[in-house]
């Protein structure tokens, strides 16, 4: 750690052209974020970068430098981006929502429920755990704000598993409910079944 303490006069050489990264910051499209986005290159620099690949012959390597301070501004303009996840139970009605439509995605979720759970049971009187375990990482994902990773995580089961395992279940949902889906997206909701 000591040494690493004496490597950071090596940031003072970068920082000779901190007027530079800033407008290059700007010009990427920082705007205010522009003088935080370099302090957090410099953070990013000193905490993985050797200086040897920055530094040459006491030279700033600003093709690295700029890399780094796009990368920090992609991952910042990533972040603004996500969206907001509301859960359904928050969601309120309108006064000028169409009920039926309502009524329509209320009986492809309880198709749905009901399909699952007839999996579930078929699973147990067949002994078979697949149905089973489908149904609960089905469940699991739906119920959950978890992301795919985040299931994993929670399981100790391999994402790659639990992504297979849901594409199989997205599956088998569309191909059983295909017809009452193409009903509720062209408002054929009395269709339904």
């Amino acid at each position: 750690m000591g040494d690493r303490i004496k490597d950071a006069s090596f940031l003072s050489i970068i920082a000779k052209h901190h007027k530079e990264w800033v407008t290059t910051a700007t010009g990427l499209g920082g705007g205010d974020y522009a003088e935080d986005i370099v302090q957090e290159a410099y953070l990013k620099i000193y905490k993985y970068a050797n200086p040897e690949k920055i530094i040459t012959d006491g030279k700033v390597n600003k093709g690295y430098v700029f890399f780094v301070i796009k990368s920090i501004l992609f991952t910042l303009k990533k972040e603004q981006n996500k969206y907001i996840k509301i859960p359904i139970q928050d969601y309120k009605l309108s006064d000028d929502t169409d009920l039926s439509e309502q009524e329509g995605f209320q009986k492809i979720c309880d198709l749905i429920d009901s399909y699952m759970l007839e999996l579930q049971s078929k699973a147990k009187a067949e002994n078979k755990e697949s149905y089973w375990y489908d149904g609960k990482i089905f469940e699991m994902y739906r119920d959950s704000d978890l992301s795919i990773r985040g299931v994993a995580a929670l399981t100790d089961i391999s994402f790659v598993s639990i992504f297979h395992t849901l594409k199989h279940v997205k599956q088998d949902l569309r191909d059983k409910f295909q017809e009452d889906w193409d009903d509720y997206s062209n408002e054929d909701y009395e269709l339904i079944k």
